[in-house]
């Protein structure tokens, strides 16, 4: 009879494990009409929001969050910017879900999603080329095209330069995975000859970049 009621859980749990996930179809309308520069969507970790950029009906831009099951996006107040080339963009969810860090008028910043001012980590330049915020509480982020990849803590203070090996000046667009160690990359070199280009996976870690796909691109 144990037995039974064993292999009867374990098929049950198999069952409930093998069960493909039902696909969600969301429209993104933008707010006023059209989205930021460099439009990039950021999706919070437990998958039910969507974080970005875009101007407002006065054109000033600023961050905007959205949840799948709301109609509606709204503006996260303190995001704006004094124009768009400078103002709230690239956005990335901490793990928790509970903050956003982004680029504003030349500062990486970090925001509550539910409300209150938001909190400058560093300067960094007005041409960033992404952040991403790893489970391990690291923050790593390009300030600048061409200048290389640097972590901070959640906390600010003073930002450390990830070291990599010759191309890694280049790499931008970085992205975590899931052990908060490891990051992919995107490196485009087209000055050089042979041109290099394409993504790679790193670690804060280690400075080797193994090339895992010949095709850049902006994870």
């Amino acid at each position: 009879m144990l037995a039974a009621v064993v292999s009867a859980g374990w098929a049950v749990t198999r069952a409930r494990v093998a069960a493909p996930s039902a696909a969600l179809f969301v429209s993104l309308p933008a707010p006023a009409g059209r989205f930021g520069q460099r439009f990039g969507p950021s999706i919070s970790p437990d998958g039910t929001e969507v974080a970005f950029w875009a101007p407002d009906a006065q054109g000033i831009t600023r961050l905007w969050i959205r949840s799948f099951i709301e109609p509606e996006a709204r503006a996260l107040p303190g995001t704006e910017g004094p124009e768009e080339s400078t103002g709230a963009r690239l956005p990335a969810w901490s793990p928790d879900g509970r903050s956003l860090v982004y680029f504003s008028r030349g500062k990486l910043q970090r925001i509550d999603v539910a409300g209150g001012s938001p909190v400058t980590l560093v300067e960094t330049g007005n041409s960033p080329r992404g952040v991403a915020w790893g489970t391990q509480g690291s923050i790593l982020f390009a300030p600048n095209s061409g200048g290389g990849l640097f972590t901070i803590s959640p906390n600010g203070g003073t930002a450390t330069q990830v070291t990599l090996d010759t191309i890694g000046r280049a790499a931008e667009w970085p992205s975590f995975l899931p052990d908060g160690r490891h990051f992919l990359t995107s490196v485009a070199i087209e000055q050089v000859e042979p041109p290099v280009w394409g993504v790679f996976v790193a670690s804060l870690d280690a400075s080797t970049l193994v090339r895992i796909s010949t095709e850049a691109s902006r994870m």
